[in-house]
């Protein structure tokens, strides 16, 4: 605990003003009929002065002088008060003491002690003759030194009100939970490091309308919270709020889920004194919550590919060996033809859907390692229409090319291939007979080109089409036709795509029907050209 002198040196600087501890001195003077008085600080084994009345001029008033070689140091010491008739014949005086040179004869010194009764200073009396002191003189001197013992107290209750604040106030803003209070009328009165990092709310603010037009808030339907919903405006007009959930655009542009407690301040006698809200940042949180409910999803889908997509042909692989196993070599020497065509079309089933899986995870974790060299994406595009075209023309569905030549860009021409041979095949078999996929290389802005699949087929609702690059997942429409499929094509096509720092997604097109725009950058700025080139196959 701070020393009881130190505590006491405060009140020349920061407790009782110069001015004050003079003029009570002088009040004090006055009292007794004396022409001095002086209010002393004890500062360990000094004394400084705080107050003083009635003194020369030419008397310092600043800085501290040891306490042995005065005579309020004798208070000190003794720990009582030092009443003196005449200075020049009391052997207790130190020689050279300043109330000598003062010209002091008389002298009646109290000591001014803290709450827990420990001396921290002196109320001294002067006077320039020898004095007999009285016992109602001495009394005043007495109280006077209580009084001033009172202003120590208050000057301690604000040193202790001051470390607790400085204590608080630490600890508030140490908090990775942000904390944020505001007082009666609304006005922020507090806001640690951890709230301002999230929301960009100021420190504090006098004026409710401006903090609160500053705290952007979403609820979790995706409506902005208007200035009167938000929390701690909530807490104020009474609510009490538990783990209520918001997001939050944080100043660096990035957007946090925060969990928020807000509770209102009552006072002793049942009146809100404000309101305080703490705010936890839960997006990591949130994020694995997702992320393991994703995995769990995936779990069950892969579980309903091998129940299904691999199961199938593996029964039929599995029938024909029996089928051969139990026919006499004659049949089997006859069917075997048939029987090796079907287990090669299964055996291929299988082994596309495990490349498929290898592909996606090489991609997924980076160990797939992709090249960077220039592509003409024109030229790879119109190789895999022509690859689709036996497919297209079994499924009676016609294939239109409708290229910019200008189409180059950066990266892998086996990878992007595939994603053009995936977007086909995916229009191609949902597209009804006799109906048209068209395939479209355009240059929509300079530094892109777009490639755009379009189908006529029973298109995707657009609650699906969020999902629809998520591995393994099947739109409604395949599963009720029974379309075939493992769901990860255009997972695949997503990986790779993004791998190239473009996009991919569905836009709006024909109805019914299904359209997928695939984004890259260029490599190189359009030269102006408008050359066009159209094919149809049937």
């Amino acid at each position: 605990m701070e020393s009881p002198g130190r505590r006491i040196s405060h009140l020349s600087s920061d407790g009782i003003p110069d001015v004050t501890a003079a003029r009570f001195a002088a009040v004090v003077a006055s009292a007794v009929h004396a022409p001095a008085a002086l209010i002393l600080l004890a500062d360990g084994d000094q004394l400084r002065m705080a107050g003083s009345a009635g003194i020369p001029a030419h008397w310092p008033r600043t800085g501290t002088v040891p306490a042995r070689s005065t005579i309020a140091g004798l208070v000190v010491t003794e720990d009582r008060p030092v009443i003196i008739t005449d200075i020049t014949g009391d052997g207790r005086v130190p020689g050279g003491a300043p109330a000598v040179d003062l010209g002091a004869r008389g002298y009646a010194g109290f000591p001014v002690r803290d709450p827990d009764g420990r001396i921290v200073g002196v109320l001294a009396v002067v006077d320039l003759q020898p004095r007999a002191w009285t016992c109602d003189e001495l009394a005043v001197i007495d109280n006077a030194a209580q009084a001033c013992a009172a202003f120590v107290a208050v000057q301690f209750a604000r040193d202790q009100a001051d470390r607790e604040h400085r204590f608080l106030d630490t600890l508030l803003q140490s908090l990775r939970i942000g904390v944020a209070a505001c007082d009666a009328d609304g006005r922020l009165i507090f806001t640690n490091e951890a709230v301002r990092r999230l929301t960009g709310s100021p420190e504090t603010s006098p004026d409710p309308a401006d903090w609160t037009r500053h705290t952007v808030l979403v609820d979790a339907d995706g409506e902005p919270v208007t200035p009167d919903r938000l929390p701690l405006i909530r807490a104020l007009n009474g609510e009490t709020l538990r783990d209520v959930e918001f997001l939050a655009e944080a100043p660096d542009q990035s957007i946090r889920t925060i969990s928020t407690d807000a509770q209102p301040i009552m006072g002793g006698q049942g009146d809100c004194l404000g309101a305080v809200a703490c705010l936890r940042d839960v997006t990591d949180q949130r994020r694995a919550e997702e992320l393991t409910a994703a995995l769990e999803h995936t779990k069950d889908e892969y579980l309903a590919l091998v129940g299904h997509e691999l199961r199938t042909p593996l029964t039929s692989i599995a029938a024909y060996i029996d089928l051969l196993r139990d026919a006499d070599p004659a049949t089997a020497a006859e069917e075997l033809p048939d029987v090796l065509d079907v287990l090669g079309r299964n055996g291929a089933t299988l082994r596309h859907i495990v490349d498929d899986l290898l592909d996606l995870a090489g991609i997924d974790n980076g160990h797939t390692v992709l090249a960077d060299e220039p592509v003409d994406l024109a030229a790879t595009v119109t190789d895999a229409v022509r690859a689709a075209g036996p497919d297209a023309a079994t499924a009676a569905v016609a294939l239109r090319l409708d290229l910019c030549p200008d189409a180059q860009v950066t990266g892998d021409p086996k990878r992007l291939r595939q994603v053009a041979d995936h977007l086909l095949a995916n229009a191609v078999k949902h597209s009804p007979p006799h109906s048209t996929v068209t395939v479209a290389l355009t240059r929509p802005i300079p530094a892109v080109v777009e490639l755009l699949v379009t189908d006529h087929g029973p298109g995707l609702p657009d609650d699906e089409q969020d999902h629809v690059f998520n591995r393994f997942y099947r739109s409604r429409q395949a599963r009720d036709q029974r379309v075939p499929g493992s769901g990860l094509g255009l997972t695949i096509s997503r990986a790779i795509v993004e791998r190239h720092h473009g996009s991919i997604r569905f836009v709006p097109g024909p109805t019914p029907g299904a359209r997928i725009a695939v984004r890259l950058p260029c490599r190189q700025p359009a030269d102006g050209t408008s050359a066009r080139t159209d094919s149809t196959s049937p």
